[in-house]
């Protein structure tokens, strides 16, 4: 059956040029078409792992139940609590832990949204297969720092956020990469 529908097609190989054959560019299509599996595995992923005991733990979040620390509440209270920051609210120490949970929940998606902002240009000017690459040197040191992270809010804070920024670039370069190198 030949590459179009679908499986291994020795023919097709043999008729990709030399140059697109190295391993640069195996690795960032994989890496490539990774990139949106990425993105729903690290927003469904943190819930759940903010809930268990050794995480809670680690962060002194004992002392509250797992649907206060995995609920989306917290994306929406830290949503609020900031407007609150901004104009000089007095917060309560419940309303700052609400407000470090939905930070915590939030970083992933505001360092994506910076990725997805930044891949356009970094495109334009580096090329999209040096911004797939980059995705991935971005979303490993993130992955990381949230792996060897013990109990510092603030270092798991930048390693979501770089994960973010990670998967921000290779969402959007990775796809139009994956477009471009495609044989016609």
């Amino acid at each position: 059956m030949g590459a179009a529908g679908g499986g291994w097609s020795n023919e097709a190989i043999r008729k990709v040029p030399a140059p697109a054959k190295r391993a640069y560019i195996w690795l960032a299509v994989i890496w490539a078409s990774y990139c949106g599996g990425l993105h729903g595995f690290n927003t469904a992923n943190i819930s759940g792992t903010m809930s268990l005991k050794p995480f809670k733990r680690d962060f002194g979040w004992t002392y509250l139940p797992d649907l206060v620390v995995s609920n989306y509440s917290g994306w929406v209270v830290s949503s609020m609590l900031l407007v609150c920051l901004s104009h000089s609210v007095k917060l309560t120490a419940f309303s700052i832990l609400t407000l470090e949970i939905g930070v915590l929940t939030h970083g992933y998606s505001q360092g994506q949204t910076l990725g997805v902002l930044l891949s356009g240009p970094l495109g334009e000017r580096r090329g999209r297969k040096s911004v797939v690459m980059a995705a991935a040197i971005f979303y490993t040191i993130g992955a990381i720092l949230m792996a060897a992270n013990f109990g510092s809010l603030a270092e798991l804070l930048v390693g979501r956020v770089l994960s973010g920024v990670g998967s921000g670039l290779g969402m959007t370069a990775g796809t139009i990469y994956i477009s471009e190198v495609a044989p016609t």
